[in-house]
Order: C-alpha cells, then structure tokens, then sequence
C-alpha cells in the first residue's frame, strides 16, 4: 500500500514537470522549416548605389532611422545598379535560414578628474541576435537574403520571434510556414 502511494506521488510530480512545447512563432531560436516562403506585398524601389532596403515597424526606412534595439529587417540584392531599379513584389523561396548571434563588449565611460580625463567603467554585454533567410525568385534572382535582427542585453533579452518579425514586416511582407495560406 505504501509503495502504490509513493508511485502515484512521482507519478503526478513527473506529469506536473512536463512543459507545453513552444511554438515555432515564438521561438527566438527556431530557424525556419523547407517550404517556408517571403511574400512581399507590393513593388519596392531599390535606390542606386545601394545593395539593400530596411524596414522596421511596416515601413521602409533609411539605415539611419532604424532602431537597432527593436526587429528591424534587410532585403539584399547581390550587386549594386548604377540606377533605380524595382524590386516587384512576389513571392520568394526560403532556400535556407539560420540564426546566429553576434556579441560585444561595449565599455562605459565615466569621468573622473580633469587631468585623467575618462576612466573604463564595467562593460555593458550585449548580443545581436539574427535570423537570415537565403531567397530565391525568378521574378527578382538579383533578390539573395533577408535578414532580421534586433539588439539585446544578452542574457535577458532573446526576444526575435517568428511572431515579432511577422508584426515588423506586416503589411510590407509576410512570411508563410508550409501549410499555411
């Protein structure tokens, strides 16, 4: 009788151990499944000289009006034009996505006294946290990456989901997992 009552005690103290499994769209570490597709909404003008187009918040924006400590994103082309071109919308192949995560060191500075001038502080850890898809698309083959980041406070703050990058690129683009319309 008393062994039946320890079984059923580790019993329910193993079943209440058990988590509910994360969705991929709220994973900050999952990469995205074969079939995944980038489906930009609406045609985009690629300015000359440059390589890329970034975006944050459904808008397009100059790189210097991106926040880097939110999702923003980066569509790539292989090659600069000497002129304008458009980017037509359409849908793109995620041939292959892989997350990483780029650290720094990045010191603080704090005054001391006038001859010393500046003293190091402790340093301030953070961690780019990124997810890069590979493209694909007849319509625009000169299209090759899009990648989305977001800088964090690397211990606390790992915070690039599937959900997150969805909502910073909406109406812009949407990204659609196999078996979703």
């Amino acid at each position: 009788m008393k062994y039946s009552g320890l079984l059923l005690l580790m019993a329910s103290l193993l079943s209440a151990c058990q988590n509910n499994p994360i969705k991929l769209e709220d994973s900050a570490y999952a990469t995205l499944p074969a079939g995944s597709t980038l489906v930009q909404q609406q045609d985009l003008t690629l300015p000359s000289n440059t390589f890329s187009l970034q975006f944050q918040n459904g808008e397009q924006l100059s790189s210097k009006d991106i926040d880097q400590y939110y999702a923003n994103c980066e569509l790539e082309s292989r090659d600069r034009a000497s002129t304008a071109r458009t980017i037509k919308a359409g849908v793109y192949k995620i041939t292959r996505s892989t997350r990483y995560e780029e650290s720094t060191s990045l010191p603080v500075r704090v005054a001391s006294n006038a001859s010393a001038g500046f003293m190091l502080a402790n340093a301030s850890y953070m961690t780019k946290f990124l997810l890069s898809m590979d493209l694909q698309s007849e319509l625009n083959p000169n299209i090759m990456r899009f990648t989305c980041s977001a800088w964090g406070e690397q211990i606390t703050e790992d915070y690039l989901t599937l959900k997150v990058i969805r909502q910073t690129l909406n109406p812009l683009f949407s990204i659609k997992l196999p078996g979703e319309q």
